[in-house]
């Protein structure tokens, strides 16, 4: 991952040379999709794009792109005689982050578009709590938690309509490969002696359709 950072950073002096001052850009987008609608990822059958903001400089006919995402959930069923006096929470947290090269085509004052491939950084944690508390009042409460951290590429293809110089919406499909790293916990202050850790390592190659829509604004 660190190679693939610093390639790009490298590289970056070289497209500045090689591109046509007059035709740089910088633009920032925002997914007003991701704001609109809630979307459920453990059912869906691919993963919607995680990135809320979007920034990038365009050189001519090479540019350079960066986004970020962020995602929090929190859920509480307070305890009553309805269900056994336990308490049940669940915290799901997220944070994604893009870095990547961008290559443009234009095809009319309206249409243009992009394609690349980006270095990806995603985090995920989620985790579930229940209290129980017994007729003499004793506290039982399990842990149940898992952590992904992953790092992988992502090539893109970018599509956008132009309103006006100044404005435009676009949208985007890819591919993501990721190898995630994964802590998974299981903690009972009951039974410690049952408690158990598994760490394991994945690699995923995942479709990330084209359900974002990016407001976008050139400066």
């Amino acid at each position: 991952m660190k190679k693939i950072i610093v390639l790009l950073i490298a590289v970056c002096p070289s497209f500045v040379a090689m591109s046509q001052k007059d035709s740089s850009f910088f633009e920032i987008g925002m997914n007003v999709r991701a704001l609109i609608s809630q979307f459920d990822r453990d059912q869906s059958r691919f993963e919607w794009s995680p990135y809320l903001f979007t920034l990038e400089k365009s050189f001519g006919k090479y540019g350079f792109r960066a986004g970020l995402g962020f995602y929090q959930n929190q859920s509480e069923e307070l305890a009553s005689p309805s269900n056994g006096n336990t308490n049940f929470n669940v915290d799901t947290t997220a944070l994604d982050v893009r870095l990547g090269l961008v290559f443009y085509k234009n095809l009319n004052e309206k249409w243009s578009f992009r394609y690349g491939v980006d270095a990806v950084i995603s985090n995920q944690s989620t985790s579930r709590n229940t209290t129980f508390t017994d007729p003499q009042g004793e506290v039982s409460e399990t842990m149940l938690s898992v952590e992904k951290r992953g790092v992988g590429a992502a090539p893109f293809f970018f599509a956008q309509y132009h309103f006006s110089k100044k404005v435009s919406i676009g949208t985007e499909i890819g591919f993501r490969w990721l190898n995630q790293t994964i802590l998974e916990e299981d903690l009972n202050d009951t039974f410690p002696e049952f408690n158990e850790s598994i760490e394991k390592v994945q690699t995923s190659l995942s479709l990330l359709a084209p359900t974002s829509l990016f407001l976008i604004v050139r400066l």
